[in-house]
């Protein structure tokens, strides 16, 4: 009779045009300490993954702008362009693509080779070795560390660019705040560097082809005076003649725009050596690396939270399966005994006939 209610209750329970509020009620106070006990299970691990083996992150961030970029073209290289001398690399402004460069191997590889000190592993080292090995020994060659290095570096650094402004936000995450901020501030550190290295290269080469243009155009310029000169001397009376005026003309003309020329470069030279001794920063700090006070994950209290309601939920599933198949399988026993009633119910018959 027990067994039979069992049953009654199961295709009550698990009926679709039958199942209320109520039976749902029902079925969690009967399983409620296997769906418990089951979201229990991960809840724990995840407890005790994030208090040993979660590594916390902390993200620093800095605002910097370029300092040579939006720069109008200078008036003496204007003005020689209309001459139609181009000076390299000073008729036009520089486009520095700065995603591209702060996360290129050239920059990302000498802040690799920097060192840094951490609460964690004690004394300064460089960050190739406390992104790979730590204090612990390897085996394997620099270029490997360098390329595991590399790309874990890369990684931990984000860069946003402002279309309109032009400002640049980089970011750096990593597991202390202090090693956070000392990367971020060694990062701006070598990309200055790197951009007055690049632009100390273009000034050596911009001064070195306008003293080469100046000597050239001085040598045409006292070819054009001493053709002028020669002119005079054998037309002294010219008025009556207008090829002769013609000719003086062109003569006169061509010294007057080689000397602008060479007026131009004297000042663009002039410049150049201005710059050249100028020390100033290309890269300009908005808002310098902070100290992380908030570290961005783990979200201990958000992950345990979720991990234990994903348990509930897949307890609750788990045990409804369960009880389905259970039902199932009391239903289909129940048949296979009437079956052997009927099929015993005929065997004296068929004796009989027999």
């Amino acid at each position: 009779m027990s067994k039979k209610n069992d049953n009654l209750k199961s295709n009550f329970i698990f009926d679709e045009s039958s199942i209320t509020f109520f039976d749902i009620l029902l079925f969690l106070a009967e399983n409620i300490k296997f769906i418990v006990g089951f979201a229990l299970i991960p809840t724990l691990i995840s407890v005790l993954y994030l208090q040993v083996l979660a590594e916390n992150e902390y993200v620093s961030s800095a605002k910097i702008i370029s300092s040579t970029g939006n720069q109008p073209v200078s008036g003496a290289a204007g003005f020689a362009a209309e001459l139609g001398i181009v000076f390299p690399n000073l008729n036009q402004n520089t486009q520095w693509v700065y995603k591209d460069i702060i996360k290129s191997r050239t920059i990302l590889t000498k802040v690799l080779k920097k060192r840094f000190k951490t609460d964690k592993y004690g004394n300064e080292m460089p960050l190739i070795q406390l992104l790979t090995h730590k204090n612990n020994p390897v085996n394997l060659s620099i270029d490997t560390l360098e390329y595991y290095a590399f790309n874990k570096l890369n990684q931990m650094v984000e860069v946003d660019e402002d279309k309109k402004t032009g400002i640049k936000t980089i970011m750096v995450n990593a597991f202390e705040p202090k090693l956070a901020r000392s990367i971020n501030q060694s990062i701006i550190s070598v990309l200055d560097d790197h951009q007055q290295t690049w632009n100390t290269d273009q000034i050596k080469k911009t001064k070195s082809f306008i003293e080469e243009r100046i000597i050239d155009n001085k040598k045409e310029l006292s070819f054009a005076e001493q053709n002028l000169k020669k002119f005079r001397e054998q037309n002294r009376r010219i008025e009556n003649s207008p090829n002769l005026l013609l000719e003086q003309e062109r003569l006169e003309r061509e010294v007057i725009v080689l000397t602008g020329v060479y007026t131009t470069l004297k000042q663009q030279l002039e410049s150049t050596k201005i710059e050249e001794v100028k020390e100033s920063n290309y890269v300009i700090v908005l808002d310098p690396p902070h100290l992380p006070i908030e570290r961005v994950y783990p979200k201990k209290k958000k992950m345990v939270l979720m991990t234990f309601f994903a348990g509930l939920l897949a307890g609750f599933f788990i045990s409804f399966f369960k009880t389905r198949i259970s039902s199932n399988s009391t239903e289909e026993n129940q048949k296979i005994e009437e079956i052997i009633s009927l099929l015993k119910s005929y065997l004296p018959n068929l004796s009989l006939k027999k």
